[in-house]
């Protein structure tokens, strides 16, 4: 359907007032069938997002060529037809959103085609069932959650019928539950002939595509089947992915001569596979594997010899443990809050709020799109006024007579979902040091605070001069973060900062935040949709559930209260599916490990012990 050759694509990037090309594309060359699922995997900035936008003619190849259904997309007589034939999902859904209500926003595409009024009712309708927005079809997209508009942005697109559908990273805002559906929406459409264009760093959801295109620095360095691609451990090292959580705990255990050696893809083979190993009480080896279920891909096997005890990964090195005798930093008294209070349209978020948050802690707050997360955090600071109830920073109450909010903004620094909505200056470095300049800084004072936070979060000098605005998506992120660490706050709230990040860019943003904790003595209160990113650095999940905390504690503990996740649409780490899916198979997995690492441990310890006792 689609087939890219040869494909150059130069863009012209500002710095100051000197403009420059650079080659985002370097002569891309591959196909995508009618029906076929293609997955972009690779790092921002590799150029991911720029391809997708040639494939529906938005780009226009400096070089090469790009044909839909045989159509150039460098003609313009072709231009509707392809955009007809080829829909598109951004990563930023305010780039989507237009309607004045979530219907009128659907029905956009279709009002568009001159379908009949019945016809774009039932797409509409249709769609938002799909998304899960049905009851919300008469809000304002204004008033909804980041995860929401995402959906919002998804259904405008499924209602326009399009044959091909190109997502760039159209789950990196949704919640876990949102996102399951969401994947089961993409395989209804697979069943029905569409085909499917996906850009994402979630590599669980690119295990049954029929190819993975891995992309680095414009180049395509690996076109392979989902077996392939996550087998090759170089690639992945190279392209600074990670894998699904069954590809790396079974690598581990076959590493140890506990399982066979193969690309574990599913957690259901996964599972099989370590059920039938326990089940022999150890005797199953690499060289019997002939009884075992079958992996998507197998290597030769291999010496075990020496490598039967978990290798040192520096990943193993992330959250540490909070004393909770720590004094209480932020204190929320019985707050309430309600978007236009006293109108019609009064729509209540919040209910009764009452918590600490204390100094140096790592605070991870969750729960399902709309739930009231980005509100509670936007009440810390100051940016909202709670509709009731008191909210004390250091002992001081924030609403007092008194208080300058000005002081409590200084100390209290916000990185929003959107990174666009804080990147407003000409050059990179010109907008870190923005917010140093204005809590009092010098012009060297500032420079150097701007400096050292473009180096910590890994932007270069060579794009200090750049207009922020050129850069990737999850390049304007880390740009971002950037310019609050820049001002050193006491206390970092980050809403969904790790959304459109390539694993090792989101590894190196968390242990950044790591060490800013241990140095600085920090506190950070994270909300994420992203439970094993929660499990792996969090020391405190607070779980809200329509405007109310539902469950507050560590993360081993609140993951283990299955049915409260459940109502609340919180999902479980990818590890503590597998140990779930094991103990329901009857593996004697005890609690449910919230991390690979605890997960490999856990599993090993079973099976060694079945094999010392065989």
């Amino acid at each position: 359907m689609i087939n890219i050759e040869n494909v150059v694509h130069k863009y012209k990037v500002w710095e100051g007032d000197e403009s420059r090309l650079l080659t985002a594309l370097d002569h891309i060359s591959f196909e995508v069938g009618d029906g076929g699922f293609v997955a972009l995997l690779g790092a921002n900035g590799c150029g991911k997002s720029t391809m997708a936008r040639h494939t529906n003619a938005l780009l226009l190849p400096d070089e090469g060529k790009v044909t839909v259904d045989g159509m150039d997309t460098s003609d313009p007589e072709n231009t509707n037809m392809i955009r007809r034939k080829v829909g598109m999902v951004f990563q930023d859904p305010d780039n989507q959103i237009i309607g004045t209500s979530v219907e009128e926003d659907v029905a956009f595409g279709p009002e568009n085609r001159a379908l009949p009024p019945e016809d774009i009712r039932r797409y509409v309708a249709d769609s938002l069932k799909a998304v899960g927005l049905f009851s919300e079809r008469k809000s304002s997209p204004v008033h909804l959650s980041g995860g929401q508009k995402q959906r919002v942005a998804v259904a405008g697109v499924l209602a326009t019928d399009n044959s091909c559908i190109v997502l760039d990273e159209p789950t990196a805002m949704l919640d876990p539950r949102s996102r399951r559906e969401f994947m089961e929406t993409l395989e209804k459409l697979r069943s029905m002939g569409k085909t499917i264009v996906l850009i994402t760093h979630h590599t669980d959801e690119v295990t049954g595509a029929d190819v993975i295109v891995g992309m680095k620095d414009g180049r395509v360095i690996a076109k392979s089947s989902p077996s392939e691609f996550f087998g090759n451990r170089k690639l992945i090292q190279e392209l600074r992915m990670d894998v699904p959580a069954s590809v790396e705990i079974g690598r581990s255990l076959a590493d140890m001569c506990l399982i066979p050696e193969g690309v574990y893809l599913s957690p259901e083979i996964l599972c099989q596979t370590v059920m039938c190993a326990w089940e022999k009480e150890g005797s199953l080896r690499p060289e019997m594997s002939g009884d075992a279920p079958q992996t998507a891909f197998s290597e030769k096997n291999r010496d075990c010899s020496g490598c039967c005890d978990i290798r040192n990964d520096s990943r193993n090195e992330t959250r540490s443990e909070f004393q909770n005798d720590a004094p209480p930093l932020m204190q929320l008294q019985e707050v309430s809050f309600s978007y236009e209070q006293g109108t019609a349209r009064e729509k209540s978020v919040l209910k009764n709020i009452t918590l600490d948050i204390r100094k140096g802690e790592f605070a991870a707050l969750v729960g399902s799109s709309g739930s009231g997360k980005t509100t509670m955090v936007k009440l810390l600071n100051g940016l909202l006024k709670a509709s009731s109830g008191r909210i004390f920073f250091e002992g001081e109450d924030i609403y007092g007579k008194n208080y300058q909010l000005r002081g409590l903004r200084k100390k209290v620094g916000m990185i929003f979902q959107n990174p666009e909505q804080q990147l407003f200056c000409k050059t990179v470095l010109s907008d870190v040091e923005f917010g140093p300049l204005h809590v009092g800084m010098s012009r060297e004072e500032s420079d150097e605070a701007a400096r050292h936070a473009l180096e910590l979060v890994g932007i270069t000098e060579d794009k200090f001069q750049m207009n922020p605005l050129d850069l990737s998506g999850g390049q304007k992120k880390r740009v971002a973060i950037a310019g609050v660490l820049a001002m050193r706050p006491s206390v970092l709230i980050m809403d969904e900062p790790a959304a459109g990040l390539d694993p090792g860019s989101r590894d190196q943003i968390f242990q950044l935040i790591q060490r800013i904790r241990r140095e600085e003595g920090t506190t950070v209160v994270l909300i994420s949709h992203d439970m094993d990113e929660v499990a792996r650095w969090a020391d405190r999940v607070m779980v809200l559930h329509d405007g109310t905390i539902e469950a507050d504690g560590r993360p081993e503990d609140v993951f283990q209260e299955e049915k409260l996740l459940e109502d609340t649409g919180v999902d479980l780490p990818q590890s503590g599916k597998i140990m779930r899916l094991l103990r329901e198979k009857g593996f004697p997995a005890g609690r449910l490990e919230m991390t690979n690492e605890a997960a490999i441990r856990a599993i090993a310890a079973v099976l060694k012990a079945g094999d010392e006792n065989a």
